[in-house]
């Protein structure tokens, strides 16, 4: 395990859309990683605080100087004026205000439900790596998901002929640490799990169409089959959706979801409520059909 002086910083960055989800992700980081602190980069910061201020206060109440919401923007100034970079990249093209010995940059819409720093310290034991992730096949990508030392991670490199405007966030972030010098994890290196339940409420649906094509092991989906080749850690969904509930059983967690009572929480409602509906259905209706 991480000894106790040691501390993992979660980093990620949202736009309006998901706002919601950035309300939510730090909950379930703080109550499964005990030595973690995170960090939410917003885009328009002041009116996103104004709109969850009771929110933020539970955080400062209940996890005194662990959480920090701050605001990033989502387009910088180019040659033909202010021009937009691509909303996933944002995170990796910004530096937090906090610091900590180590820093895992993740989505927002995905629920952690386990520690993660010590699984990620012995894959970069294991590989002798720089940092834990992995190379997409084939392409000069890494994936969405990265676990590094943060002095190994900032300050950031030069972003001088990267176009940020266009170019895929996981193109952006190989290039990033190709820049650094750094080793790219070897093809054996397969250790990229999402550490919970990647909540994707607009890319992907929860579970297969019968009438369909739609294949849970062909695409990114809530709830993958082990053999799915999105499904890097081999994660036992069924296991992950049992450690939500039990997540949500905990005081923090009744006493948060306690709070979202005015109608500015409704979008944090909303994505608790089909969470909970479809990880009910998923463990009580299909397991049982599979024989789970």
């Amino acid at each position: 395990m991480i000894p106790e002086t040691k501390t993992t910083l979660f980093y990620t960055c949202v736009n309006t859309r998901f706002w919601g989800f950035g309300m939510i992700y730090p909950l379930f980081v703080l109550l499964t990683n005990p030595n973690s602190l995170v960090e939410i980069g917003v885009e328009n910061g002041m009116r996103f605080k104004r709109k969850y201020k009771p929110v933020i206060e539970f955080y400062e109440r209940r996890f005194p100087g662990r959480v920090r919401f701050t605001g990033v923007r989502f387009e910088r100034w180019g040659l033909l004026g202010k021009e937009k970079i691509v909303p996933n990249t944002v995170r990796f093209v910004t530096q937090p205000t906090l610091k900590a010995d180590y820093l895992y940059i993740g989505d927002a819409d995905i629920f952690v439900t386990e520690e993660i720093t010590s699984q990620h310290l012995a894959n970069i034991a294991k590989y002798n790596l720089d940092f834990s992730n992995v190379v997409r096949t084939g392409k000069r990508r890494l994936t969405g998901l990265h676990f590094i030392e943060y002095d190994k991670m900032y300050p950031l490199p030069s972003l001088r002929g990267l176009n940020i405007r266009k170019k895929n966030d996981e193109e952006v972030l190989y290039e990033m640490m190709d820049r650094k010098g750094y080793k790219m994890p070897p093809a054996e290196a397969q250790f990229r799990p999402a550490h919970g339940l990647h909540i994707s409420m607009y890319s992907s649906a929860p579970f297969e169409f019968v009438e369909g094509p739609d294949k849970v092991v062909d695409f990114p989906a809530w709830f993958m089959s082990v053999n799915s080749k999105h499904n890097m850690g081999h994660q036992n969904m069924a296991a992950d959706v049992d450690k939500y509930f039990d997540l949500r059983k905990r005081p923090e967690f009744v006493e948060f979801v306690s709070g979202l009572v005015r109608k500015e929480d409704a979008d944090m409602r909303r994505i608790l409520q089909v969470t909970d509906a479809c990880a009910y259905y998923y463990k009580n209706v299909i397991l049982p059909q599979q024989g789970a």
